[in-house]
Order: structure tokens, then C-alpha cells, then sequence
């Protein structure tokens, strides 16, 4: 049942991402690593991957919906990072990762 109640709350998540961040790609997962240029990510689903996903000094971090550091992050914690594709590499331009932020009404 929490498994349900998970995925049904991650798929309205990251719909929602979709929807606000048109033109760049999603991940989903738990972080394998972090470093000062970079994450690397474990997606979650069927045949989950490893990503590595550049930082840049216009990369913004939030955690529990309020700014927040890369050296915050840490391996194992879930993450959703929203990254552009540029020279065929991802660059991050958002990383989310603690409690979601509360929906404004």
C-alpha cells in the first residue's frame, strides 16, 4: 500500500515538473554521488541507469522548498534534478531533494 500511495504521489510530482519545465529532461532517483561539478543519479523505474548531471554557477538547489547548498546533498538521498542538454552533456538548472515544498493556494 505505501508503495502505491509512493508512486501515485511521484507521478503527480513529476507531472507536475513536466508541465513547469518544458524542453528539459527529469530525473528521478537517489543520488550515487555528488561532488562540486557534479551528481550522479540512480533513476528510479523499471531499468533504472546511472546519469551524471554537470553543476554550473547557475545551478539552484533547493531543499524542503527553500535555497539551499550542493554540500547539502547527500549520496542516498532522493532527488528530482531538472538539466538541459548542452554539447550532449546534462547540466543541472534545478536540484530538489528533501520534503517537498507546500503548494501555494
Amino acid at each position: 500500500m505505501k508503495r502505491v500511495l509512493a508512486a501515485q504521489f511521484s507521478i503527480l510530482v513529476l507531472a507536475g515538473v513536466l508541465a513547469a519545465h518544458e524542453g528539459m529532461q527529469h530525473l528521478l532517483g537517489r543520488v550515487t554521488a555528488v561532488t562540486e561539478s557534479s551528481i550522479t543519479v540512480e533513476t528510479a523505474g523499471k531499468e533504472p541507469k546511472l546519469v551524471t548531471v554537470s553543476i554550473t554557477p547557475q545551478t539552484k538547489v533547493e531543499k524542503d522548498g527553500s535555497p539551499a547548498l550542493l554540500k547539502d546533498l547527500k549520496a542516498g538521498e532522493r532527488v528530482v534534478v531538472h538539466a538541459k542538454e548542452n554539447n550532449k552533456k546534462l547540466e543541472a538548472a534545478l536540484v530538489i531533494f528533501g520534503r517537498p515544498a507546500p503548494r501555494k493556494k
